[in-house]
């Protein structure tokens, strides 16, 4: 499947944002568990199903859903049955009030 349109108009509408803008697949039923990050993270799903756990409060996306991660937040992720396409993006520049 071609991403590219889609992929730079989620990046551009990040970059306005201050995030950066990165592709990641994930094969079936990878797992990334308990994560921190320093920086705000978004995360767009492209194709196949994700679930991710934020503090505690599951989220389940499709293609289509983006999720926003506050920094330092704990973090899971796990794909579905089927390889999951997704952007994700770091704050380049933490705002002074983050």
């Amino acid at each position: 499947m071609d991403y590219d349109s889609q992929t730079r108009e989620i990046a551009r509408r990040w970059r306005q944002d201050g995030f950066d803008c990165q592709f990641h697949l994930d094969a079936p039923f990878q797992e990334w568990r308990d994560l921190r990050d320093a920086r705000d993270e978004r995360v767009h799903v492209l194709s196949g199903r994700l679930m991710v756990e934020i503090e505690g409060e599951l989220h389940f996306l499709r293609a289509g859903d983006e999720v926003f991660i506050a920094a330092n937040a704990l973090h899971s992720s796990k794909a579905g049955d089927e390889a999951v396409a997704l952007l994700y993006g770091y704050r380049e520049n933490p705002k002074a009030d983050n």
